[in-house]
């Protein structure tokens, strides 16, 4: 049997980079709770507990697909009951209790469903509704069905089966997920208050993810114009996700072209602006979106600053990427990254508290999917011998554009 090479031997910068994505936003949670100097003790165990944690990923990977399946199963299972048992707790519509977060979307969709302007909506705090259009979009089953707080039912398997599937492993898929649920203690009281953070990230991921193997593996027709469709929509849910589009088109270049780049990129721009427009044009000083444009005046001059930072930052990612998807989500990371460490570090700097370390949710899984990835491919493991030939649990030589492909 081939000898057995642990995840230790990853890079260190991919641990290092995956940690950082797990842990960081839950600062503003650790604080909450524990005050200021439970930080450095939390980061520091909770290095320490990923490091120790990623032993169980050869074990992971000998264990048969169907159990890795059910674990998954009981994992989601114990979410949801969770979630049905504090949710109804912490929504209370009480300051200081839970978030007002999952009632802006909830009101304003339900405000888009009856034919009314949505954004002219306040929640019981009275603030703006922030979500762009696309976020109500995709809050609309959910909240015919209850709330929109629903929607992590959907994004979180669907986030392990596109964790499973670019590390071609469906234990690195269980083990990135699950590590994150337990060390980072933001993403359950995200889940349990309604937050759309996560999902809106998860969302964002998909579509990257389709839309990039869309290109590699040259389809054409319905099927590349629906992804790239879902992608627009994707990108329309939160501002921010805006600079994506040059990391895209510089992906999209390097594997089949600048025409076929530019086109596919006007595509997705085009549906994120015409699900957009319509509602600013109705009434641009109530387009209440814009209010996020506050979030980054705590940074000197960061109503320009920020944005033009974080633009070069998408051209230098769009230059450099090497057209695989694993350098694309590598390179969104590091986008979507930049301006969550300015305003959040520029807060703790001013003294403001680490509140603004949540918006980290946003770019959570774009960490998980990139470096968190890079670090449970670098464990190499021997197949069991009911896996051998197979494509159950085990890693495989096969690359996340070949399994996106499928």
């Amino acid at each position: 049997m081939d000898r057995m090479v642990t995840p230790f031997r990853a890079s260190w910068t991919s641990f290092a980079v995956l940690a950082f994505a797990v842990l960081a936003p839950a600062a503003m949670t650790v604080t909450k709770y524990l005050g200021s100097r439970a930080l450095l003790p939390y980061y520091v165990g909770g290095c320490a507990a990923l490091w120790v944690a990623a032993r169980a990923l050869p074990v992971l990977a000998r264990q048969r697909r169907s159990v890795l399946i059910l674990l998954a199963t009981l994992a989601f299972g114990a979410i949801f009951v969770t979630f049905t048992v504090v949710y109804p707790r912490a929504n209370l519509h009480t300051p200081g209790m839970g978030s007002d977060s999952d009632d802006a979307l909830d009101q304003a969709t339900r405000a888009l469903l009856a034919g009314t302007y949505p954004y002219a909506e306040r929640t019981y705090l009275g603030n703006p509704i922030t979500p762009l259009p696309g976020s109500l979009l995709f809050a609309i089953p959910f909240v015919l069905l209850g709330a929109s707080a629903y929607q992590f039912v959907l994004w979180l398997p669907v986030a392990f089966v596109l964790l499973s599937r670019l590390s071609a492993s469906l234990a690195s898929g269980f083990w990135l997920l699950g590590t994150t649920l337990l060390l980072s203690p933001i993403v359950m009281q995200g889940i349990v208050t309604g937050s759309d953070y996560l999902s809106n990230s998860i969302i964002v991921l998909t579509g990257m993810v389709l839309a990039l193997a869309s290109e590699g593996s040259g389809s054409s027709g319905w099927r590349r114009w629906l992804v790239l469709t879902f992608l627009g929509l994707g990108l329309a849910t939160r501002a921010n996700y805006a600079f994506l589009l040059p990391v895209f088109f510089g992906s999209v270049a390097r594997k089949r072209g600048p025409r076929r780049a530019a086109m596919d990129s006007a595509g997705v721009c085009a549906v994120a602006l015409l699900v957009t427009l319509p509602f600013y044009l109705a009434d641009p000083p109530g387009f209440s979106p814009l209010h996020t444009i506050h979030k980054v005046e705590g940074v000197p001059y960061g109503r320009f600053l920020v944005p033009a930072l974080d633009l070069v930052v998408a051209l230098v990612a769009a230059w450099t990427t090497d057209g695989t998807v694993p350098s694309a989500l590598r390179s969104a990371f590091v986008v979507l990254t930049v301006p969550v460490v300015l305003v959040a570090g520029t807060a703790v700097w001013h003294g403001d508290g680490w509140m603004s370390s949540g918006f980290g949710l946003l770019t959570m899984s774009f960490g998980l999917a990139s470096y968190g990835v890079d670090f449970t491919r670098g464990a190499r493991w021997p197949a069991p011998l009911h896996h051998r030939g197979g494509s159950g649990a085990r890693g495989t030589s096969r690359t996340p554009e070949e399994l996106t492909e499928d």
